[in-house]
Order: structure tokens, then C-alpha cells, then sequence
């Protein structure tokens, strides 16, 4: 088993367990919680129900909350199993295409059919002339370097290499 993984399933099931102690001693200190009066019962236990339901939901769901997708990347079918892989952190895009900003959760969405494939983190956006994209950026984005790369660009499209393009490195965001 994964290092990772047994770290972090021993530390949710000692969360659990710790948590699980909580409750117990709440019951035995309820008794004793009924003498200092009602308003100050129901604000602490309130207090306390809402963190242990609070720590009981990051426990399930490994975070405490997670960010919404505020946009979409278009991606080909090919492009779209690469980034499930992991094997693409690149997209090249038109600089006018609707961006979602850096630090933001996009879906990376299939082009032809607009069907949601998976959630991914922007780290970066960046803007470049089309015929200045390096080989390590076009290798990342799916392919075979920067000579295919302004082939496919200015296929089937009047595409010029002075075009500016938007370069989006992005990370797969694991489900939860």
C-alpha cells in the first residue's frame, strides 16, 4: 500500500476515533452542563455538534470544502483522455476564448459534445505570439512539438503565427 495513502487513512480513522472519545465525554459532561443554564448549554453544545459534524465532513470528504468550477476548458476527445491520464498540463487556446482565471476549478470539457471529463485547478495563464510557443510547452499540451503544434493551428482556420494564444497550465483535481 501507498505511504500516502496509509498516512492519510490513519490519520482520518484517528480523527474518527478522536472525534468518537468527544461525543462519549460529551455525554457524561451534559449531565453536569444542565447547572450552568440553558442559553449557555445550547450555544456551546451548538458550538460543538456544528464542529464535530464539520470535522466528521472533511473526514468523508478528505477537505473541508471544495471549490466550485467557475468555468470550462474545451479539449478534443484525444486531448480529453490525455488530461484524465495526466499526461497533458497544457491547454493552448485562442486569447479570446472565456478563461477562467488562476487558483480558479474549471471543467475540462470535450469540445464536440460539451461533456464534463473532469475537474482541474488553473495554476497559470499566459499569453504568447503563436509562433513563439517553446517545445516544452506545446510537448505539454499534446503535441509532438511546436512545429505540429503551428500546424495545427493554422490548419482548416486563416491563423497567423503573430496570433496571440493563451497558454493555460492546469492540474488535475483529484475527486474527493
Amino acid at each position: 500500500m501507498d505511504r500516502d495513502a496509509l498516512r492519510t487513512a490513519a490519520l482520518r480513522y484517528g480523527l474518527l476515533f478522536a472525534i468518537s472519545m468527544i461525543l462519549v465525554a460529551g455525554f457524561w459532561f451534559h449531565s453536569e452542563f444542565y447547572q450552568i443554564g440553558f442559553v449557555p448549554l445550547v450555544l456551546v453544545g451548538g458550538a460543538v455538534t456544528f464542529c464535530v459534524l464539520l470535522a466528521l465532513r472533511a473526514l468523508q470528504q478528505g477537505r473541508l470544502w471544495r471549490a466550485r468550477p467557475r468555468g470550462s476548458l474545451p479539449f478534443t476527445r484525444e486531448a480529453a483522455e490525455r488530461v484524465l491520464s495526466g499526461t497533458q498540463t497544457l491547454a493552448i487556446l485562442p486569447v479570446d476564448a472565456a478563461i477562467p482565471t488562476p487558483g480558479s476549478v474549471a471543467r475540462a470539457m470535450i469540445a464536440a459534445t460539451g461533456q464534463p471529463v473532469a475537474n482541474v485547478r488553473v495554476r497559470d495563464v499566459r499569453r504568447r505570439l503563436a509562433g513563439d510557443v517553446r517545445d516544452a510547452e506545446a510537448a505539454a499540451a499534446g503535441f509532438e512539438g511546436a512545429d505540429a503544434f503551428r500546424k495545427a493551428w493554422s490548419r482548416g482556420r486563416h491563423r497567423n503565427p503573430r496570433d496571440l494564444v493563451a497558454i493555460v497550465e492546469f492540474r488535475r483535481e483529484a475527486k474527493g
